[in-house]
């Protein structure tokens, strides 16, 4: 949703749960270094104010970005601030002087009271979700959204829509920015780390939806097509919203998804988005699901279990490269060549891999279902070359 850079602040200096007082490009003085410091060292609960952020006290800029936390307070992103998240209370319309009410502590859904957050604002919250959001980075992630549309969309640019899946739909609103290319509209916003929906629809095309977890780090990429109206516009999705996603050690890693209560093993089994050095995987139901990744010859898994009646529920499992490498040093020092029966006279030995475990990731055994053999022998260079030289006897031997 585009605003207009103009845009000025609301004259209600505190208009309540899930409405800003500063649209985005609207221009905004941020607060004295005494009313930073005063909310940095009060403030107990989601996105504490940093350390950092009290360098630009008294700064005026605009706003780039508006999200909303679970209960409706509004966090924004300023321009030339390097993308920290700045609470209302931090904020002023330029030249105000009056010092802005800090937002109601008893109704922040934090780790501490819960019950209470979930009373005030009548969500039908559970904990882990509570604690998840609380977890995630404050940083302002950028993603370009690339949209395909049908044979008559590229003639004017498409809608894109934000809706927070941690808030209950949400709208989120973003400053987007589109250009076109010989075939697709590139649109690039900005908005918090958290659990979305973005809706494309064009004036031609009929309107899709993907779920999207902005992880932050590097520049991140959605691809929307569209179809002719009044075309289905989803297809092979469901109405499931939960999502796993993390980070990887490597952008040429494979990650699958599968239900670890599946009666028909890995048939079910999915394969998740790789997006740069991070995964996603949306469109899941409650109950366990193993998360496989693959990075060169290591294969790794771990469960993750998304409870019940949480709608839009994210779980973060990162394999980093620090996990990465413990996990190659612990294999290799297990790892060696073992004796192998065998009926003839020559010995025979196979190469096999030792185990690794690291932040809940296992190498050996892979979780059930699982169909992947551990057991897998791998020829040693003597047998290799024997084979070899089987073949080229065999090949050589008149008939």
């Amino acid at each position: 949703m585009e605003r207009d850079p103009g845009s000025t602040p609301n004259p209600d200096p505190h208009p309540g749960p899930y409405q800003e007082r500063f649209p985005i490009g609207c221009p905004v003085q941020v607060a004295d270094s005494d009313a930073l410091a005063h909310f940095k060292e009060t403030w107990e609960f989601h996105h504490p104010l940093q350390e950092e952020q009290l360098q630009f006290a008294g700064l005026i800029t605009t706003i780039n970005s508006v999200g909303y936390y679970h209960g409706g307070d509004v966090l924004y992103g300023l321009r030339g601030t390097g993308g920290y998240t700045w609470h209302e209370a931090c904020l002023r319309a330029v030249g105000e002087t009056t010092e802005m009410p800090m937002p109601d502590k008893a109704a922040k859904p934090s780790r501490i009271k819960p019950l209470l957050a979930i009373a005030t604002f009548g969500l039908t919250l559970l904990w882990p979700t509570l604690v998840y959001a609380a977890a995630r980075n404050a940083d302002i992630v950028s993603v370009a959204v690339q949209v395909f549309p049908c044979d008559q969309g590229l003639a004017a640019a498409p809608t894109l829509t934000v809706e927070n899946l941690e808030a209950t739909f949400a709208a989120v609103p973003v400053s987007l920015y589109w250009s076109r290319t010989k075939s697709t509209w590139v649109g690039r916003f900005s908005a918090p780390a958290g659990h979305y929906l973005l809706r494309a629809l064009s004036v031609h095309c009929s309107g899709e939806s993907e779920q999207w977890v902005a992880i932050p780090g590097e520049l991140r990429h959605v691809a929307i097509t569209l179809n002719k109206p009044p075309h289905v516009a989803n297809i092979d999705e469901n109405m499931f919203a939960d999502a796993v996603d993390g980070r990887l050690p490597s952008p040429a890693s494979r990650v699958e998804v599968m239900r670890a209560d599946s009666v028909v093993g890995e048939q079910g089994r999915r394969v998740a988005t790789l997006d740069g050095s991070s995964y996603q995987l949306g469109n899941l139901s409650e109950g366990p699901y193993i998360v496989r990744v693959t990075f060169g010859n290591v294969v790794v898994s771990r469960e993750v279990v998304f409870p019940p009646h949480v709608y839009g529920f994210a779980i973060e499992a990162d394999l980093t490269p620090e996990d990465a490498q413990v996990l190659v040093q612990e294999q290799e020092s297990g790892s060696g060549f073992v004796d192998v029966p065998n009926y003839g006279t020559t010995k025979a030995s196979t190469f096999r891999y030792g185990r690794a475990a690291v932040s809940g990731w296992s190498t050996d055994p892979l979780l059930f279902p699982s169909d992947y053999n551990t057991g897998t022998q791998r020829l040693s260079i003597a047998v290799l070359r024997g084979l070899e030289a089987a073949r080229n006897f065999l090949a050589t031997t008149p008939e």
